[in-house]
């Protein structure tokens, strides 16, 4: 019987009498020279089975078989460097040994191969190329055994819709087989499909939510020595999640994790030494135990930092390559240098980090030019389909001023409405912008109102003001309600919002929904005015000019004027034209006002073009006039 036949089946070896008899056997064919037995055995010590756990002989073992051609060698390998079992992780090593292991056809771990590798092909974790599709055909492959990440990942792509229409019913089903083969292996002893189990009870994948199930299995896990569980135990204990909170544990957990090159262990860790930590002891301590324990501090270190964030880096973990970018950025232990920064941020978005991606699209568009430009959208979108909420955000803005075409403009009203679902208030209100307009999605004044009214509750204060604005006037689907305008109002200008603090002014000063007060308004005008809001510092402009509430002043006129103006109301551009034209109240300037007129008809303002036309010809009047002059002049001179 070939060394690696029925080896894992349980049934019949489930007792720990039967498991050492097959260590011994196992050995026997080692000894001799049997290349077949080189994973089975590795196997063994990876679970524990018949032998003390030891992951470093174990990946000998697999080292020997997969350097002799063995696929099933090969593919423990693959999972070693993956999983940092016996050796520091390692992405491309991984991705590497799992490709070799399939080049050789059929083999009993093809389904673990075919998992581990469409895993790193779905995201590329920046050590390959992102092929989804390619991805999915290895998930496909895979479906018939019993690889909890291969049965996941064609889930994942039931739920987005790669290379199978989307499905939630099948999504769900194959979650469900995910959990069971990984349950199967766990009780066996399998550290990795054991951390597999805790992360499906924590986020509910194929199993109800389980806070304490999730903490129980990680710390099976764990004890194993496995370093992604280390850090999830570490991170329940600093959370409370699914155990009772305690920040001097979670430090010992991810301490162990780092020992073991875990790369989120090493950021962490790496984050606490960049900003400075305290890991208090548990809020329950008992009172002699307070008044002993002393809170372990990390100090700022940004030297131990850098170093800690290069150890992950040397795992091909993306999120690392982020961090160090902000050192290169900063120039915190080495000398500043952009280009290193922005290689480094490539690193990090190519590997999947949504973060870098979101953070390299804002320096690209910083930097300018197109080239940059289509770069950073490619990355906003991709960062966006990840979940990350400011690049949907950010989206979500440049959708609602049109400036997608309308299939791009479909995913970022669809991701728009999952984060307004998901309880973001601005989400909601970008989303009843475009809807409102029928903008990626069709027009629809219900749902338009529905997403409004969902903005302004969440207290997004632009959506408030626009809500207030439909109440004081009764329009759009809304009933007139000056009560409910001036609360509205209050509450968006409480949120910084200028424009609700000049409709709360107006709201004052006319007894709209509160009592008449002129001075409460008149005050709220300014501030409003001050906040940047053109229309109150045109309003206030004219009130000096007129002596309209207050004495004529006409200096400050013109400085709400030019305020007005900074702020892009082009009516007040419009009007500082013509008093630089003519000198009325500032210094006369006529380049000045033609490009304030300038500004003002590009912006759309026909009176603005109707002056800058006259303006224009009357200076081509002068000018030939002039010229006449001057011909006339050098005739004369020439006569005498």
């Amino acid at each position: 019987m070939n060394a690696s036949e029925n080896c894992f089946e349980t049934p019949e070896l489930a007792d720990a009498a039967r498991w050492r008899q097959e260590a011994r056997r196992l050995q026997t064919l080692v000894d001799a020279g049997d290349v077949s037995a080189l994973e089975p055995s590795a196997r063994l010590y990876e679970d524990g089975r018949g032998v003390e756990r030891d992951w470093r002989r174990a990946f000998e073992l697999r080292r020997r078989g997969a350097e002799a051609g063995d696929a099933n060698a090969q593919t423990g390998l693959a999972r070693a460097f993956r999983f940092g079992l016996g050796v520091a992780p390692d992405v491309r090593a991984a991705f590497d040994w799992g490709v070799r292991a399939l080049e050789q056809g059929a083999f009993d771990e093809r389904p673990a191969a075919l998992g581990l590798v469409g895993e790193i092909l779905f995201d590329g974790e920046g050590v390959v190329e992102r092929d989804r599709e390619r991805a999915f055909s290895f998930f496909w492959e895979a479906r018939t055994g019993d690889d909890a990440a291969a049965l996941e990942g064609l889930a994942v792509c039931y739920r987005d819709g790669v290379g199978v229409p989307q499905d939630v019913e099948a999504e769900r089903a194959w979650l469900e087989r995910a959990f069971e083969a990984a349950l199967r292996k766990a009780e066996l002893g399998s550290a990795v499909d054991a951390s597999f189990v805790a992360f499906a009870f924590r986020d509910g994948r194929g199993v109800e939510p389980n806070p304490e199930q999730a903490f129980a299995w990680s710390l099976r896990a764990a004890e194993a020595g496995l370093g992604v569980a280390l850090y999830d135990v570490g991170f329940a204990f600093e959370t409370g999640l699914g155990v009772e909170r305690d920040e001097r544990r979670a430090f010992e957990f991810y301490r162990r994790a780092a020992d073991v090159e875990n790369p989120d262990a090493l950021c962490s860790l790496g984050l606490a030494s960049l900003y400075g930590r305290s890991f208090s002891q548990p809020v329950d301590a008992s009172v002699q135990q307070a008044a002993t324990a002393v809170p372990l501090e990390i100090p700022v270190d940004r030297d131990e930092a850098l170093r800690l964030f290069e150890r992950a880096a040397a795992t091909g973990f993306s999120p690392a390559f982020y961090f160090l970018a902000i050192f290169a950025w900063n120039g915190w232990g080495r000398d500043a240098n952009v280009d290193e920064a922005l290689r480094l941020l490539r690193r990090s978005a190519a590997g999947g980090f949504a973060t870098a991606q979101t953070e390299l699209a804002y320096q690209l568009r910083q930097i300018g030019g197109d080239a940059n430009e289509r770069e950073a959208a490619r990355w906003l979108f991709e960062a966006a389909e990840r979940g990350d909420a400011q690049a949907r955000l950010t989206l979500g803005r440049e959708t609602a001023d049109g400036s997608f075409d309308d299939r791009r403009a479909q995913d970022c009203v669809r991701w728009l409405r999952s984060e307004a679902e998901a309880g973001s208030a601005e989400a909601a209100f970008l989303a009843s912008r475009c809807v409102a307009v029928g903008r990626g999605t069709p027009r629809d004044s219900v749902e338009e109102l529905r997403l409004l009214e969902q903005a302004a509750s969440g207290g997004f204060p632009e959506a408030q003001n626009e809500l207030g604005l439909r109440c004081s006037q009764g329009c759009e689907g809304v009933e007139r309600d000056d009560r409910r305008a001036f609360e509205l109002f209050g509450a968006a200008a409480i949120g910084g919002d200028a424009a609700a603090t000049a409709n709360l002014a107006y709201c004052c000063e006319r007894g709209e929904g509160v009592e008449p007060n002129a001075v409460c308004g008149e005050y709220l005008l300014r501030v409003a005015a001050e906040l940047g809001e053109g229309s109150a510092a045109v309003e206030l402009s004219d009130r000096l000019l007129e002596g309209r509430g207050c004495e004529r002043n006409r200096r400050f006129a013109i400085f709400w004027l030019e305020a007005a103006a900074a702020a892009g109301e082009i009516e007040a551009t419009r009007r500082l034209a013509l008093r630089y034209w003519e000198g009325d109240g500032v210094p006369l300037d006529r380049r000045r006002a033609l490009a304030a007129w300038t500004v003002a008809a590009q912006a759309g303002d026909e009176d603005a073009l109707e002056e800058l036309s006259r303006a224009r010809l009357g200076l081509q009047v002068a000018f030939l006039f002039c010229s006449k002059i001057r011909d006339d002049a050098t005739q004369a001179k020439t006569a005498n």
